[in-house]
């Protein structure tokens, strides 16, 4: 019961700072390069490939600390063998966005969508989904060096 006291007393107290510290209704892109670093039994079949996203999110006027986000996802993968793997995906999600400090940002997020692999001119494809978890130092408006986690996973059974 203490417990739940607590808890309670923390969300009276902090929940203006929560829902004011971000920009309302503030529509943002962000293009992200990448490397791909084969891991693991993969580095027997992968060798270090590259790629890059473009996201646009949308922080809600209503809850700033919530968001709406869109992204288009490609990575290049070459194999041992002659021919490289390409990965497609598109998806959209939702997901919350915190200031801890004014240069400290903390973001998790969630989204479903398409993922389409090429592979010696064959194509296949899986609905996914994705859980995103990150820190961002806001040194510059347009310069954000962070790190982020990406955890894709298949719906659809092949």
């Amino acid at each position: 019961m203490k417990k739940a006291y607590s808890t309670l007393f923390f969300l009276i107290i902090f929940s203006p700072f929560l829902l004011f510290s971000q920009q309302p209704g503030k529509l943002s892109f962000q293009v992200t390069p990448g490397i791909n670093l084969p891991l693991g039994a993969s580095k027997d079949m992968f060798t270090i490939g590259g790629g890059g996203e473009i996201v646009v999110q949308y922080s809600m006027p209503f809850a700033s600390v919530l968001f709406a986000r869109g992204s288009l996802d490609y990575s290049l993968v070459p194999t041992l063998a002659e021919n490289s793997l390409s990965l497609i995906s598109f998806g959209a999600g939702a997901g919350i966005s915190y200031d801890v400090i004014p240069k400290l940002n903390l973001a998790a997020s969630f989204s479903g969508g398409y993922g389409l692999g090429i592979y010696s001119g064959q194509t296949g494809g899986k609905c996914i989904y994705r859980r995103r978890g990150g820190y961002y130092l806001l040194f510059l408006t347009v310069f954000r060096p962070g790190s982020r986690g990406r955890v894709p996973a298949l719906l659809l059974p092949a």
